[in-house]
């Protein structure tokens, strides 16, 4: 039983944005990033431990008994990706399968665990269960059969009931953050990885919403969003200030020298994406790389 163990749990990993501390970190301080708001105001220097946490994000409860699996489930996660960070990606060695599928695991989780998925799960799923309580109450004013509430239909066996749909509102990560990884994992690591190093002199950024989903096939200006198992979906996650990987058919399964313009086309996207903040090494507008305003040189 774990009643106040683990309370702080990081939206981000902190193990992942150690890579973004700043190389002039005087000796005998704490390593730190660079923490900004996505829009206006001075960064502020933060050690990885201290940037984005919230308070028993991932903690189950079960009555008055908090449950760490999932939170001890990511910990895990992190530490596999931070093994092929360290031991593939920095020094530029070929992955294989078991590495694919340790960082294509890794991305689903940092698509998924974020304060605005949980937010948007909870809203999502919260609407569903308000329709299927009103429906219930019409049922008990005798409007509807039994059966219309409590499942589709007693032979469908996908459907759901409003004790699952609760069980959704209430815990929305403990049921849909390990589903996504299930069934995201075997169909990204199936791709093609490519990495793409910074040039010298940029980096690339990132922040508490890092992955960027595109997809070339949707018809610009879709109502429909993207869909995140799409054969044609690509996807771009800073690895580190000096690497980024590509996730994609198209893509080939090597290290790269990027442009300039991609990597500024990263930075925009990840800032663009950020929910609240972005990090970098630096405290200097001038070491990012993000594309010149409109009229502007650079």
């Amino acid at each position: 039983m774990a009643r106040n163990t683990h309370k702080k749990q990081h939206v981000i990993p902190r193990s992942y944005l150690a890579a973004w501390c700043d190389p002039q970190t005087p000796k005998g301080w704490e390593p730190y990033v660079w923490v900004w708001k996505k829009v206006g105001s001075q960064p502020e220097r933060r050690s990885p431990g201290n940037v984005f946490t919230q308070t028993d994000m991932y903690t189950v409860m079960v009555g008055d008994e908090r449950l760490l699996h999932l939170e001890h489930g990511l910990s895990q996660l992190e530490a596999k990706f931070e093994l092929v960070r360290r031991h593939f990606i920095a020094p530029g060695i070929s992955i294989k399968e078991q590495e694919k599928v340790y960082i294509s695991a890794f991305l689903v989780a940092m698509m998924n665990r974020t304060a605005r998925q949980k937010d948007h799960h909870q809203r999502q799923f919260g609407q569903l269960l308000g329709r299927a309580r009103r429906l219930e109450e019409r049922v008990r004013d005798g409007g509807y059969h039994d059966g219309m509430v409590t499942r589709i239909s007693s032979t469908d066996s996908s459907a759901i009931g409003i004790d699952e749909l609760q069980a959704v509102v209430d815990q929305p990560l403990d049921i849909l953050l390990p589903a996504a990884i299930d069934i995201l994992t075997p169909i990204y690591a199936d791709r093609n990885f490519a990495f793409l190093r910074a040039p010298p002199g940029m980096q690339y950024i990132t922040s508490d919403n890092p992955v960027l989903l595109h997809d070339p096939a949707r018809p610009r200006g879709s109502f429909w969003g993207i869909a995140p198992a799409s054969p044609t979906i690509e996807l771009t996650m800073p690895i580190s200030p000096t690497t980024c990987v590509v996730i994609a058919h198209k893509a080939k399964n090597e290290f790269y020298e990027a442009p300039a313009s991609f990597v500024r086309r990263v930075n925009d996207g990840v800032r663009a994406a950020a929910e609240s903040h972005y990090i970098s090494t630096s405290g200097e507008v001038g070491v990012m790389a993000f594309s010149p305003l409109p009229g502007l040189g650079g």
